[in-house]
């Protein structure tokens, strides 16, 4: 992951062992641009000297790509804690409920829904930079799903499966954009239902 101080030097990062710092991260950035967040005011009310932050993080692109990586990471423990299904044993169910589970993984926390929903404004350059770091570290699992699912006949053989990895690893990272926090719980999993039947519809292998 091109950018980050800890993950160059092996280390763990500092979001999960210093709770104000994250704390301040979190809510500077939820409520404003990457551009608009101020990294003197998250010191400042991490009540950490500038030494100290430099330490760890190589500037305000970091800080904001560990705090990309801490969501992301919280995400997936949660969905693989609460899966039940296998892709291995049907793919588009398990698909269907690790999408579910990503929604209400966005409705935990009103600060990471509001980061993401800044997120999707931004400027071309921050999300090139978090797509330069973080691009195809999440695509390749799903990869590997695909393969699997064409080698059992779940999924047809002519589908490019780079570009469906692609589209599914989108969906499951970005689809909470797509709700609002007074969707209840059966609204989102309407809508969720209607999206991969779409998808299942669209690629499964049929006769």
């Amino acid at each position: 992951m091109k950018g980050i101080k800890w993950f160059d030097e092996k280390k763990e990062n500092p979001l999960e062992t210093n709770r104000l710092l994250l704390e301040s991260t979190l809510d500077e950035f939820s409520k404003c641009s990457y551009n608009e967040a101020s990294l003197n005011e998250i010191i400042k009310r991490a009540d950490m000297r500038k030494g100290s932050f430099y330490y760890r993080f190589y500037d305000k692109k970091d800080l904001y790509l560990s705090l990309f990586y801490y969501i992301g990471m919280r995400k997936a423990e949660m969905i693989n804690s609460n899966a039940t299904t296998s892709q291995k044993d049907d793919f588009f169910a398990s698909l269907r409920e690790k999408t579910i589970l990503a929604l209400k993984f966005a409705r935990m926390e009103k600060r990471y829904y509001d980061f993401w929903r800044i997120y999707i404004k931004e400027s071309e350059e921050v999300k090139n930079f978090v797509h330069e770091c973080f691009g195809g570290y999440y695509t390749d699992e799903i990869y590997i799903w695909v393969e699997e699912a064409k080698k059992t006949g779940k999924i047809r053989s002519d589908v490019n499966s780079k570009l469906l990895a692609d589209f599914i690893n989108i969906l499951i990272e970005r689809i909470d954009l797509l709700i609002s926090p007074e969707q209840t719980d059966e609204q989102i999993y309407e809508n969720v239902c209607t999206m991969m039947n779409l998808i299942e519809h669209g690629i499964k292998k049929t006769g």
